[in-house]
């Protein structure tokens, strides 16, 4: 699927008059997979690249929500409320106890299953049972959230 969505995105691009070059300078748009800072020092401000080191922290839902627990406890109780729109979330396997037990003390509760290294909510699943969980999976689980605030379009 990933050389299937490559060749689209190719396609688009070429059709629209944008050409390959092996040569950073020459690009009006850098498409990798970025491990270094270093591409950044080089780009032009009419230039954009896709991806940036450190981006997979808040790509990748585990990454997301461990630096948001991180920064809660590095804010304090006070000032860590402006991370509140993360729902109570569990890392799996790793939390999986504590899961249950979340399970177990509020019957009535749905959560939202989101496995690691998997996109556009493929494998996402709803949680409302104990034997809808199994010891191997591994993503995060989230409180759902029934009647979400969203931004007006």
């Amino acid at each position: 699927p990933r050389a299937r969505e490559q060749e689209i995105v190719i396609s688009a691009l070429e059709r629209s008059g944008f050409q390959k070059h092996k040569s950073l300078p020459l690009a009006n748009m850098f498409w990798a997979r970025v491990r270094s800072a270093k591409y950044f020092t080089a780009l032009r401000p009419y230039q954009k690249i896709n991806h940036f080191p450190g981006s997979k922290l808040l790509r990748f839902k585990n990454h997301m929500v461990t630096n948001v627990r991180r920064m809660r406890k590095f804010l304090g109780k006070e000032s860590s409320k402006e991370y509140d729109f993360v729902p109570k979330t569990y890392l799996l396997p790793k939390e999986l106890k504590e899961f249950r037990s979340a399970l177990q003390k509020d019957k009535n509760q749905m959560w939202i299953f989101k496995p690691i290294n998997k996109c556009k909510g493929r494998g996402i699943c709803v949680v409302k049972d104990i034997a809808d969980i199994k010891d191997d999976m591994e993503g995060v689980a989230c409180k759902y959230v029934m009647n979400p605030l969203l931004l007006p379009s």
